[in-house]
């Protein structure tokens, strides 16, 4: 014989329930069931920056993009996941809500992944972007209706 009872789940993360089960000679056995709320949120709340929250996201590729000064050879990269619970990947590290790591930026772009794994079991990938701010105020070519204007530009 099957029984099912719907249970109203706490507010809490945990819910115990009291199950009692009567065999046909009348003995009883009472025990309690732990029920734990799990979370399915992949989301990052914060990436930090050398400190600063300085990113933009693009939804649609699910990247996060940064300029950093185009000395730096090394930036430090901070993820706060959104879910206190969940694991945040960040490139070879992997840590419980927030994740830091020096990242090697020699490059002008350097692409960092992310990963959010929630709860669940259910993960999320992530491109973090770090573009070097170039300083490079110079021109190359001045052009005003197909006439290409020389150097110095008078």
């Amino acid at each position: 014989m099957q029984i099912e009872k719907d249970v109203k789940l706490s507010s809490e993360k945990i819910t115990k329930v009291n199950v009692t089960i009567t065999a046909q000679s009348g003995a009883e056995n009472s025990f309690e069931v732990t029920l734990e709320k799990v979370s399915d949120d992949t989301r990052i709340n914060t990436i930090l920056i050398d400190g600063r929250e300085t990113t933009t996201f693009d939804e649609k590729t699910n990247t996060y993009t940064a300029y950093i000064d185009e000395q730096n050879n090394i930036t430090n990269v901070s993820v706060l996941a959104n879910n206190s619970n969940a694991t945040v990947i960040l490139d070879d590290i992997s840590e419980v809500q927030i994740a830091q790591k020096d990242i090697s930026t020699k490059e002008n772009i350097t692409s960092v992944p992310i990963s959010i794994k929630a709860e669940s079991g259910k993960l999320q990938n992530y491109t973090l972007q770090l573009i070097k701010k170039s300083a490079d105020a110079s021109l190359e070519i001045v052009a005003v209706n197909d006439i290409t204007l020389e150097s110095p530009y008078n």
